[in-house]
């Protein structure tokens, strides 16, 4: 989802001066100011600081929440600035007392010169404010320590300010102290927000699969979540908002062409993120993929023959995705394929020493999602890709990111009820985390943890939301010859035996340096990770907000590299010290940044131009507020980390805005961005079904077509193509996902449950409906 920050300000205006003269009419002067009132809401409390502004000044408000966040002319510029209340100073020094307000402590000599100089740049041109300002800023210097202990979280402030008085500059330092108690409400936004609520505790059991792996290893025995509808007996069928599985629900079974494919006659076209906005009008590079087998062979040739290493680093995404052996190193070097049953060989491989690198032809692929309630999104993605994941990776949490109290829909569904029984799925309960950013980060350790993850594994981290088409992920789990994108050269850990290991694994006297969130600097891997670019619906496949091209770069594929840690343990690669806050004032890996990095929307401009960022390109969907009911909306808009603009409404009035926001064709939240519409249709031909867009030899087509005559119809056609494309589990069940191929129904039309009696939901079949019932619930009349 978007964040939408809404410009909105006071102001209060001077009084034009004029002193009149007696007995002569003589306009001495007029002064003009213009005032600006800055509210920063810190934790219940509101300081005021009056400051001059120039007209032009005021479009720089931004509203966050309730937070103004303001670009003082005494402070940095807040353009890459954390903007968090848990950052924010109240000004309160450890005893409580307010502190003395910077601006109105410093030498007043020093503020007439920012006054004078915000009226001397009244009238120059845009640009050289700018730069002026910047110089400004540069006067104040802030210095912050951070210290948990016992409980409390110190932050001291060092505030160094230099005052110009003609050609001589005094250095004056202030300090500023507040201590918070961790996980205080009232200083503290990450807490659960404590509402009365009768609670249910969770009992656990062990849930052995054939490997070994216990499923539910990270549930948490006797965790207490809030009770179901309130009441402590009441079972999650119970739940007003449940919804039934598809009937029969069972895996999406995809061909040998697919689950086994002939590597080498597969191309992946790609994105080529060279600037903030995609050049969607060129016809995307391809990289064609390769059996990992001649990979190997490929490398030891190559290792032979070569003593250099190449650099990635210093090659242009044209270089690196040319048709060619780009060296990479699995860390595995036996060209026998290993031939052990495949239970007997992952029993061995999560009871391996971790300096130890699995067959990459065998390595596994996780998925980690976060879940909140949305059952009939999860039957899907399960069901998209089942025969593809090995593991699925769900965390959930007793509390929303909003702060508020659940249940744990997920597994209470997984104790109570045989509705996923043919589903093998890691289940991980984390704390209540109302924050987004923390869950990822536990949700990615824990979750490599659980499934005993060894280098050179998959995973995917994205949301329920987020899906790449299955085929892909199929393509990129088998084949080799695109692991260089993410990894770089690869290679893997070094054996613990060899006593010339050089390794931060293992010598920890190795040099290293943090930045500054405290991530480590020793990434071996030339990119954080590989993004799926995928096309962004709202409501159902109806809208879009691009045809043309996929605007939205989640999830992400990265490759489990178990040198990354600092300590023999590799998980601790993949974690961050300090989660109880999201104020990264720890030291590890951030899970949240897989996601941020490559977004072209946050920040991102100088790796774009550098060509630092790549993704597949038109490689999947994302089902952005795919909610059968006005209920099941409402109920996720109270969930929801990062907007509040629905809060203050009461039930009638949510529910008629978000009516009228689908009716008009508009973006949920933030402004009233209007999305294109599209034609949903069931495909009927195979070419509809899979659209060829990994063949190697359409790609070589469509080149051959476009170098020629500069158009390719082929290329046409298959962008028709692609923007139809549904994921197989909806076009082969439309039913039960009607109000994905058609937002009446939920609304003006019933949903399948709604007319199906509850006790012939698990059996029904809708072959054997007559035509009456049949007519009411099918999306289209040719089902």
């Amino acid at each position: 989802m978007r964040k939408s920050n809404h410009n909105n300000y006071k102001t209060i205006k001077g009084i034009k001066n004029i002193l009149f003269i007696p007995f002569s009419i003589i306009i001495i002067s007029s002064l003009f100011y213009i005032y600006s009132y800055k509210k920063v809401y810190l934790n219940g409390n509101i300081k005021k600081e009056i400051r001059v502004l120039k007209e032009n000044e005021f479009k720089n408000y931004k509203y966050l929440n309730e937070n103004v966040i303001v670009r003082n002319i005494n402070n940095n510029d807040n353009k890459n600035k954390k903007v968090n209340n848990v950052n924010k100073d109240d000004n309160r020094n450890a005893s409580g007392d307010i502190n003395i307000d910077i601006n109105r402590d410093v030498n007043r000599d020093v503020n007439r010169d920012v006054n004078r100089d915000v009226n001397r740049d009244v009238n120059r041109n845009p640009n050289e404010n700018e730069n002026r300002k910047e110089d400004r800023n540069q006067r104040t210097k802030i210095r912050k320590e951070k210290e948990i202990k016992n409980g409390q979280l110190k932050e001291i402030e060092y505030v160094t300010i230099l005052e110009r008085n003609g050609t001589n500059i005094k250095k004056k330092v202030i300090k500023r102290v507040r201590i918070n108690k961790l996980f205080n409400d009232t200083l503290n936004h990450f807490s659960i927000k404590e509402d009365y609520s009768l609670v249910n505790k969770i009992k656990k059991e062990k849930y052995i699969d054939p490997y070994g792996i216990d499923l539910n290893e990270y549930i948490i025995d006797g965790m207490e979540n809030k009770a179901i509808n309130n009441k402590t007996n009441a079972k999650i069928e119970d739940w007003k908002l449940y919804t039934p599985p598809c009937p029969n629900l069972r895996p999406v079974h995809y061909s040998n062409k697919i689950l086994n494919p002939v590597c080498e006659d597969i191309a992946i076209p790609v994105y080529e993120l060279t600037s903030r906005y995609i050049n969607h009008k060129k016809i995307p590079s391809t990289l064609r993929l390769y059996n990992i087998t001649s990979q190997m062979k490929k490398w030891k040739d190559w290792k032979v023959k070569n003593k250099k290493l190449p650099n990635y680093r210093k090659v242009n995404i044209d270089e690196i995705i040319k048709h060619k052996y780009h060296p990479y190193d699995y860390g595995y070097y036996d060209i026998e394929e290993n031939k052990e049953s495949k239970e007997e060989f992952y029993r061995k491989v999560v009871k391996s020493s971790m300096d130890e690198v699995p067959d990459p032809r065998r390595r596994r692929l996780f998925s980690m999602i976060l879940f909140n309630s949305e059952f009939d999104l999860l039957d899907l993605y399960l069901a998209e890709y089942y025969e593809i994941v090995d593991y699925f990776i769900i965390y959930e949490s007793n509390s929303t990111f909003s702060g508020l109290k659940k249940p744990l829909y997920f597994t209470r569904t997984l104790l109570e009820t045989d509705r996923y029984k043919i589903l093998e799925i890691k289940s991980f309960l984390g704390p209540g985390f109302p924050r987004e950013h923390l869950a990822r980060r536990e949700v990615i350790e824990k979750g490599l943890r659980a499934v005993h993850a060894r280098h050179g594994d998959l995973f995917i981290h994205g949301d329920l939301d987020e899906m790449p088409r299955a085929r892909l992920i199929s393509y990129l789990k088998k084949c080799g010859g695109w692991e260089h994108l993410q990894m770089g050269i690869g290679g893997g850990p070094k054996p613990i035996h060899d006593p010339n290991t050089k390794s931060y694994l293992y010598d920890k006297s190795l040099p290293h340096s943090k930045n500054n969130d405290g991530e480590y600097n020793i990434d071996y891997n030339l990119r954080f990770s590989l993004a799926f670019s995928i096309f962004f619906h709202e409501y159902s496949f109806h809208l879009v907000e691009k045809k043309k091209y996929s605007n939205l770069f989640h999830p992400n594929l990265v490759i489990f590299d178990a040198r990354r840690s600092l300590e023999f343990d590799p998980y601790l690669g993949y974690s961050y010290s300090d989660n109880t806050n999201d104020d990264k004032t720890g030291e590890g890996f951030l899970g949240e940044s897989l996601r941020f990095r490559t977004d072209i929307k946050l920040n991102n401009e100088g790796k774009l131009e550098n060509g630092e960022m790549i993704a597949f390109w038109k490689s999947g969907w994302h089902i952005s507020s795919f909610l059968p009911t006005i209920d099941h909306f409402i109920n996720k808009l109270n969930s929801y980390s990062h907007f509040n603009e629905y809060n203050k409404l009461s039930y009638n009035e949510k529910k008629d805005r978000i009516i009228d926001r689908i009716h008009n064709n508009l973006y949920i939240f933030g402004d009233k961005k209007r999305m294109n519409t599209l034609r949903v249709r069931l495909p009927k031909s195979h070419e509809e079904k899979y659209p060829d867009m990994y063949s190697y030899k359409m790609w070589k087509k469509i080149k051959k077509e476009y170098n020629e005559t500069g158009y390719s119809q082929t290329y046409h056609d298959l962008n028709k193509l692609i923007i139809h494309e549904l994921p197989k589990q909806v076009w082969k069940n439309p039913i039960c996902y009607s109000y994905m191929l058609n937002r009446n129904f939920g609304f003006n039309k019933k949903l399948w449950w709604e007319v199906i009696p509850k006790e012939e939901w698990s059996t029904v079949s809708f072959k054997h409906l007559n035509n009456t019932i049949l007519n009411e619930i099918k999306p289209f009349e040719n089902i």
